[in-house]
């Protein structure tokens, strides 16, 4: 009698098994399927940076508008998808005494995101040739849907 409980409780669990493993199987593929269709995403900003004096805080800033002009068409010309200023930061400080202040220093610099990441390189490589202060930070993430 014992053998007979012992045989029928192995047969459940052995039925239980052989119905629910396709269902855990199922559940095991469509997971699969998820993860490859994760990608990567990449990010990338460039940072510029000026810094001198001048005479004229006006002509300073033009100065800057036509090297970030200069910029935002080397951008165009490497093929980026994506050119767009994230954020900007001048700095004007008197020189001199207060009374007949005629110069000013500045620093100035300006971060920008770029899409694709290789044109961001490319931009880079280019603009320290010109002997501009820049720098890039690039990150990636794995974004699943």
């Amino acid at each position: 009698m014992v053998f007979l409980r012992l045989f029928f409780i192995l047969f459940l669990l052995n039925t239980l098994i052989v119905v629910l493993s396709p269902a855990f199987a199922t559940e095991e593929i469509a997971m699969n399927q998820a993860k490859t269709a994760c990608q990567i995403k990449e990010t990338s900003n460039i940072n510029i940076s000026f810094s001198g004096s001048g005479e004229n805080l006006d002509k300073i800033k033009d100065m800057i508008e036509v090297k970030i002009t200069e910029l935002k068409a080397l951008a165009k010309e490497k093929g980026a998808t994506k050119f767009e200023i994230q954020n900007t930061n001048l700095n004007f400080n008197p020189v001199g005494d207060s009374i007949n202040n005629t110069n000013y220093s500045y620093n100035s610099s300006y971060s920008f995101v770029v899409e694709p990441t290789s044109v961001a390189f490319a931009i880079v490589e280019v603009a320290q040739a010109k002997g501009w202060r820049m720098g890039m930070n690039m990150s990636s993430y794995r974004e699943c849907p």
